[in-house]
Formats: structure tokens, sequence, C-alpha cells
């Protein structure tokens, strides 16, 4: 009788938690597929920032310069990234996955290493956010 209560319980605590939530969406059909539609809030574009005192405003423009700079680099390296992760998963060990990457480390320095030497290194930490 005790194990029966326990179960009762435990029973219902799970079907409690395991009801599922669903959202209606509106849906349009076009050519025979049926596409949700939803509206989106509005977004505001708000001009250059305007700070009061020099040195902040010294700080913003050269965060933006650093930015402007490293920014191709960053969508390249993360083109870079994912095509990696890709040819590294199917990979089976860890040796191909090692010479894998000295390859790809070898072509980056090849292609972009006198470039990336010349960034500061404020400019370097923006180029790892970025990736």
């Amino acid at each position: 009788m005790r194990g029966f209560v326990i179960f009762l319980l435990v029973t219902v605590q799970t079907l409690g938690y395991s009801q599922v939530q669903s959202t209606r969406v509106k849906a349009t059909v076009h050519q025979g597929d049926t596409i949700p539609s939803v509206s989106l809030d509005p977004v505001y574009c708000i001009g250059k920032p305007t700070y009061k005192s020099k040195r902040k405003q010294a700080r913003w423009n050269r965060l933006l310069h650093n930015v402007k700079t490293v920014y191709p680099y960053a969508i390249l390296g993360a083109a870079r990234l994912r095509e990696y992760e890709t040819k590294l998963a199917s990979m089976k060990n860890d040796a191909e996955r090692k010479k894998y990457m000295a390859i790809a480390e070898k072509e980056i320095k090849k292609e972009f290493g006198s470039e990336l030497k010349k960034l500061t290194m404020s400019q370097g930490r923006i180029l790892v956010k970025l990736i």
C-alpha cells in the first residue's frame, strides 16, 4: 500500500510537469507550404551617442575605430571556424584532428600572419570577442 501511494504521488507530479504549452501564430499558405507569420516589435535606430566628457567620447571613438579595423578579419575568421568545426567533427581520432589543425594554422599564418601582427593588443581582444 505504501509503495502504491509513493507511485501515485510521483506519477501525479510527473504529469503536472509534462504538459506542453503551445502558442498560436498566424500562418499563410504560399504555393502549398504553410508559413508562420509573426509580427515583430518596431526597431528604432538611434544616432551616434553623445558623451558629457571628452574622455568618454575619445574612448568610444577609439573602440569604434578598433572594431572597424578588425571586423573584416572577424567575419573571415568566423567562416573559417565554422568550416574547421565541420571537418573536425567528421574526423575519427585525435591524431587526425591535430594534423588538420596544424595545417589549418599554417594556412592562416601564411595568409593573414603579417596583417594580424600589426594589430594592437586591444584590437586583438576585440577580434577574439567578435569571432
